[in-house]
């Protein structure tokens, strides 16, 4: 007689796939701006928040693929609003490296704006218990992060 046992431990795995904030996202950049060509992504990267549920991330290259001009997205789901705010919270207290610069950003809940001497940009924002990564040059990722922002629910 054959016995199968399984064995489950209570963790918590930040699973990834479409969501349906990213595609609300990547329909709407379609329609407003047709050059951009979305590709998924997969990372295996360490996670954006350590605890989150789920995450979904792409990018877009300007007229296709081989295009030098990019944005990346990354939206992660985490248990609770308070577990984005406090995570959102070190991040404003990260060390700043020479050459790049942090800043408030006025977008949903909370949000900053790391950028680099060379025009390179980060913005990150929560809305409730959403954490938003957008990166590329700076004029590209402020336009894709108020797409991102226009998109998810009010909170």
């Amino acid at each position: 007689m054959l016995a199968l046992v399984v064995f489950t431990a209570s963790i918590q795995v930040g699973a990834q796939g479409r969501s349906p904030l990213l595609d609300k996202v990547v329909r709407s950049v379609k329609k407003q701006r047709p050059l951009w060509y979305f590709i998924p992504g997969v990372c295996t990267c360490p996670a954006l928040v350590s605890n989150q549920l789920s995450y979904a991330m792409g990018g877009w290259h300007l007229g296709g693929v081989a295009s030098k001009r990019h944005v990346s997205l990354y939206v992660s789901t985490v248990p609770s609003a308070e577990e984005a705010a406090e995570w959102m919270e070190d991040l404003s207290r990260r060390k700043v490296v020479a050459g790049w610069r942090r800043d408030r950003y006025m977008l949903g809940d909370e949000s900053y704006e790391w950028s680099s001497d060379d025009g390179y940009s980060y913005i990150y924002f929560r809305k409730g218990s959403v954490v938003v990564e957008v990166s590329g040059q700076k004029r590209d990722v402020k336009l894709f992060a108020e797409y991102t922002a226009k998109q998810m629910p009010a909170g």
